[in-house]
């Protein structure tokens, strides 16, 4: 097998010498909030904050103490929210996914 070109990663990836991709490690090393590093690769596990719906914060993907994802947050881990299931986290906490979100239990 031929020798890797080097390339540019991502800030936390490197470049695995194998496949020559970059790759994350890690819970989240070089993904964004709102997604998981799984098998290298950075997986969207929450609502992207570019995505539907309006949200208040940033999607957090929150992990357990042993690092696996159990669920996604705005800002911080003190209350996950579903993912990838209808859910968004807003100002209140979590609700559906909806065009606006003023608080009013969507």
């Amino acid at each position: 097998m031929s020798a890797c070109d080097p390339i540019s990663c991502p800030e936390g990836q490197t470049q695995n010498p194998e496949t020559c991709a970059c790759e994350c490690s890690g819970f989240q090393d070089g993904c964004a909030p709102h997604e998981v590093c799984q098998d290298g690769q950075c997986q969207q596990k929450c609502l992207d904050t570019s995505g539907g719906g309006v949200h208040n914060g940033t999607f957090v993907a929150c992990s357990d103490e042993n690092g696996a994802f159990i669920g996604c947050s705005c800002n911080t881990c003190g209350t996950t929210c579903r993912y990838s299931s209808g859910y968004a986290c807003c100002s209140d906490g979590c609700q559906y996914v909806v065009t606006t979100c003023a608080g009013m239990g969507h």
